[in-house]
């Protein structure tokens, strides 16, 4: 069924870590009724070709063998499914076909610069599109590997799965791992924006007009939207919630100010308001990002 594609700086821990989750599913398949699918196979012969995580990985070293694999399986149908760094195999490949790709956060600004016609949103966890599945962050593959169980096997698999691991079947987002600033990082450089991104890093906190910002950067107001969006991901607006919603972990964790507190400080004037932002952004409350992170 399944077959590892591995490399020489990839993870032992997560080659070792697919096949004792695939191997724990069907024992947990097995009282549902749910049939047998962890089998190893050799890469030419895979349904599902996986490719691990590491701390860093290279395309143009000595990775060829695994290169070929990813083309070579996509091009006759196999799923092809890659968690952190590995996913540059995807881009380098080609496979991901334009659609976009997650992987993990520290690597999106790189991968970006790297593959320019890749669509990278690194705040998901995990971006199925049947024949491509793509994870972002180091332990990632563990919610690669819960998603593809459910996927192969069954969704109460899945759960059973993660009850045994002790791990938190709901995790969608890596928004709330990512450093808080990284929303000033933007993934492609683009000179033309210079003017505009100091005069934002100063008025950030302040009610913000577009057409004050792009008239600062001398731009007009479209030419600023789609610019912004090329070079950071995100539109002026929603880039500009990102940035508030940084400086509120930075604050909520540095700090022991209050929210009504924060909320102030960052741009806005309604508590509630700005803490549905934040949620959506984060995918967690502010309570529980302090809790989570303060004592880091």
């Amino acid at each position: 069924m399944f077959a590892i594609a591995t490399y020489e700086s990839c993870l032992a821990s997560n080659v070792a870590g697919w096949r004792e989750l695939f191997a724990l599913a069907d024992r947990e398949a097995g009282p549902l009724g749910v049939p047998t699918r962890a089998r190893e196979v050799p890469v030419e012969r895979a349904a599902l070709i996986l490719v691990p995580a590491s701390f860093g990985f290279d395309a143009s070293a000595v990775h060829e063998p695994l290169l070929a694999a990813v083309s070579q399986g996509s091009a006759r149908g196999a799923v092809i499914a890659a968690a952190c760094a590995g996913v540059e195999a995807v881009l380098a490949t080609g496979v991901d076909r334009g659609r976009v790709v997650t992987t993990h956060w520290n690597l999106a600004s790189r991968f970006s610069a790297t593959y320019p016609q890749a669509k990278i949103d690194a705040s998901d966890l995990v971006v199925d599109h049947g024949d491509l599945v793509t994870a972002g962050g180091i332990l990632s593959w563990i919610d690669l590997g819960l998603h593809l169980v459910g996927r192969f096997w069954s969704p109460s698999v899945a759960v059973r799965c993660a009850r045994v691991l002790v791990w938190d079947p709901g995790r969608r987002s890596q928004n709330p791992y990512a450093e808080p600033g990284l929303a000033w990082q933007p993934l492609v450089a683009d000179p033309a924006l210079a003017p505009a991104e100091a005069w934002i890093a100063s008025n950030y906190r302040s009610a913000v007009g577009l057409e004050a910002w792009a008239s600062a950067g001398s731009l007009g107001p479209r030419t600023l939207e789609r610019r912004w969006k090329a070079a950071y991901g995100k539109g002026p607006r929603a880039w500009l919630r990102s940035v508030r919603v940084g400086e509120a972990r930075q604050l909520l964790t540095a700090s022991p100010r209050s929210w009504e507190e924060i909320t102030v400080s960052v741009g806005y004037e309604d508590p509630g308001s700005f803490r549905r932002v934040f949620e959506n952004e984060t995918g967690w409350t502010p309570r529980r990002y302090r809790l989570a992170f303060a004592g880091s």
